[in-house]
């Protein structure tokens, strides 16, 4: 249904922003954490590029595989529990 749809959309996207804001935030404190030097040698805009570009790629992977765990996991479930429903001898047997 519409409603449940809604739902698994929200899950997902509530998902996907706090891994991606986790990760950015990890690899900030990660650039932070570099030497002055490290700084003195690379430009400004070259790290926050490097610091978006990267993150936002590591986001996009992630969202395709979480995307294929949500489906999978939610056809497992509609599908144990429909079986269940039919018949739980049967359930148990296959």
């Amino acid at each position: 249904s519409a409603v449940h749809e809604f739902v698994c959309d929200l899950m997902y996207n509530i998902t996907m922003s706090l891994i991606h804001t986790s990760v950015q935030g990890a690899v900030f404190q990660a650039v932070l954490k570099q030497e002055i030097a490290f700084f003195d040698a690379t430009p400004t805009g070259e790290l926050v590029s490097r610091i978006t570009t990267d993150t936002n790629d590591v986001s996009e992977a992630l969202s395709e595989k979480l995307s294929l765990v949500m489906w999978y996991t939610a056809r497992f479930g509609f599908l144990f529990y429909f079986m269940m429903s039919q018949s739980w001898k049967m359930t148990l047997l296959t």
